[in-house]
């Protein structure tokens, strides 16, 4: 089985089913589970100082009523009776009952198929087995499900795994059966019937989907029966939740969403695809270790890599692998995808050296000759026909033809690279340290080139916007013309940028490390818009997305800020711990970030 979920859960899902799995199979390592609906919580506590706490009023889903009572018949969520009869008490159905006593609930129609199943002599020796006959090692038992009608099946399996979980959790609430019954009907339960017969790849997506909402409805099933309220992954206890899922493991790079999916790998090695809009599991894909990779979702496959050396293509429907590639080393960040292949490091047979393949079969078309530097945090870039690519050596830059690998030109810097090269307009842009270059697309030819000899520096990727090229190495911030290199305008006030700039509406947003403020600069006179202070957390990872500035908080937070003026903090929500690397994405008005406390998470976006 490749789901991994609480032992507990594991048993009572299959104790739930008229199905025997092997004694022996061992249980897999727990993994935690969406947790489906809004979370109605007190407010995030604040972290920014001297700011407004106005928290506008979000727009949330309503809550879906629950039972105001335990019923004797409940209805089925297809809208047909949960029994053949039509009357079956299944609140009450005994999961400690055998055979005969479920056959007797039965329709006529399903027990004429039954009949047409077996002989008499089979059916009367049936009857006598229990419910949940673990030495029904040919499968006879589970060839019953295949008789029952869709409806029936569902209603006698949530009956008998609401009877199976009394005996682990005690008494249930109205609205955990509620919950519990939304599960059942969210899943195909005749492919996790048959899993002992037929172990499909539907069967396993189903079971670990089932597996996910059980533990979303009794939380107290991996906690270890300690009941209370479902309390999110992380602690995350705010008005903007809209819904959480758990993995099994740190989440440490931002959900990417495309198509009203989101995909985020985990630690746990697997490959979660969620429901945009209610957080629902579509899929997972397991690989061999950690998955440090962002995905690259590309005209229906997403191409992801894995610390089990490995860049895996899959089907973004599905899920199904359509191929993998060995590449001899951790894969930790996207690949570049670009007419027709796929871009990455892999090991040649001396160095690590940038490979292409193609992106439907996977088959290697060509490996670089030049060797690439052993940083997984640096990965090639694909524009108009060209890869570029770091060297591994000290001051090489390199521009690969996209079809064959062979250098098209190579350009001579002043130290490592490490930044992502901007390509627009023909002219490509490139941050090294603290210096800014400009190159001619075509022919490499150096265009430009500024020393800012400003030290500390970083490289954070060129930044090229309406023309000018804003360069941020340390304590300045630089407004260089993006034709000539030549200074527009500079702010000297930023001690020690923390974070890339972002440009958003003719205006001009950074984080200062040492001032410890948020700032907004006009972009084109660099005159200071506001200022924000962060008190003693440092800053990083800006976006500005429908008058919203997002930033994370180096302790684990995402701050939401009007950008317009700077003073208003939205609100702020706790991702489950710090981490140096992007863990956010913002898509049709909905915030998804991700976290080291294994969770992945839906917000609404404030309104500006």
């Amino acid at each position: 089985m490749t789901s991994s979920m609480p032992r507990l859960v594991y048993l009572v899902i299959l104790t739930s089913l008229v199905v025997v799995l092997a004694c022996s199979r061992e249980a897999p390592t727990p993994v935690p589970t969406t947790a489906a609906g809004p979370t109605s919580t007190p407010t995030a506590t604040q972290r920014l100082a001297e700011t407004p706490t106005v928290v506008p009023t979000l727009d949330r889903p309503t809550p879906v009523p629950s039972p105001s009572a335990t019923p004797t018949t409940v209805p089925s969520g297809n809208g047909g009776s949960m029994g053949g009869q039509g009357a079956v008490d299944y609140y009450a159905f005994n999961p400690d009952a055998n055979l005969g006593d479920l056959l007797d609930t039965l329709s006529p129609s399903e027990q004429s198929c039954i009949g047409a199943e077996y002989n008499a002599s089979e059916l009367a020796e049936l009857r006598e087995r229990p419910l949940f006959d673990e030495q029904d090692t040919e499968g006879r038992q589970a060839a019953l499900f295949e008789c029952l009608e869709p409806e029936n099946l569902s209603g006698i399996f949530y009956s008998v795994l609401v009877g199976n979980l009394l005996k682990e959790v005690g008494e249930l609430t109205a609205e955990q059966r509620f919950c519990l019954r939304q599960r059942v009907d969210e899943v195909d339960v005749l492919p996790i019937a048959m899993i002992h017969v037929d172990p499909s790849p539907e069967a396993e997506r189903e079971f670990t989907s089932l597996g996910f909402g059980v533990v979303s409805c009794l939380p107290e099933l991996v906690t270890g029966g300690q009941g209370g309220s479902p309390e999110p992954p992380g602690g995350v206890r705010d008005e903007s939740v809209v819904w959480s899922f758990t993995t099994g493991g740190r989440v440490l790079t931002a959900p990417v969403v495309v198509d009203g999916v989101v995909y985020a790998g985990s630690d746990d090695g697997s490959l979660y695809a969620l429901n945009a809009d209610s957080g629902k599991l579509l899929w997972s894909f397991a690989t061999g270790d950690e998955i440090h990779s962002i995905p690259a979702v590309v005209d229906g496959s997403i191409y992801v890599g894995s610390n089990d050396n490995h860049l895996y293509a899959l089907d973004a429907f599905t899920g199904d692998e359509l191929w993998r590639y060995d590449t001899g080393d951790w894969v930790q960040r996207a690949p570049a995808v670009g007419g027709g292949m796929v871009y990455f490091p892999a090991r040649g047979a001396v160095d690590r050296t940038v490979h292409a393949v193609d992106a439907a079969t996977g088959e290697l078309v060509w490996a670089a000759e030049h060797p690439y530097p052993i940083d997984h945090d640096v990965a090639p870039a694909f524009h108009l026909g060209r890869v570029y690519a770091q060297g591994a050596e000290y001051g090489a830059f390199y521009a690969l033809d996209a079809r064959s690998g062979s250098v098209a030109w190579q350009a001579e810097v002043e130290g490592y690279v490490e930044s992502v090269p901007t390509a627009l307009d023909g002219v490509v842009y490139l941050t090294v340290i603290n210096q800014a270059y400009a190159f001619d697309e075509a022919t490499g030819e150096l265009l430009w080139s500024v020393n800012t000899e400003e030290f500390p520096a970083r490289d954070y990727p060129a930044l090229v916007v309406d023309g000018i090229y804003y360069l941020a190495p340390s304590d300045y911030i630089y407004a260089l013309d993006a034709a000539t290199g030549e200074e527009i305008w500079s702010y000297d006030e930023a001690y020690e940028i923390s974070s890339a700039l972002v440009v958003a509406d003719g205006v001009l947003y950074g984080a200062s490390e040492l001032a410890e403020y948020l700032f907004a600069l006009d972009a084109r006179t660099g005159e200071v818009r506001w200022t924000l202070p962060t008190e003693d957390f440092r800053s990083h990872f800006l976006k500005v997305v429908d008058g919203v500035l997002y930033a994370q908080l180096d302790e684990g937070y995402l701050v939401a800020v009007d950008a317009l003026d700077g003073s208003n903090l939205f609100w702020e929500v706790e991702t489950g711990g710090f981490s140096d690397v992007l863990h956010y994405a913002v898509t049709d008005r909905v915030v998804y970030s991700a976290g080291p406390d294994g969770g992945v998470y839906a917000h609404a976006a404030p309104l500006p």
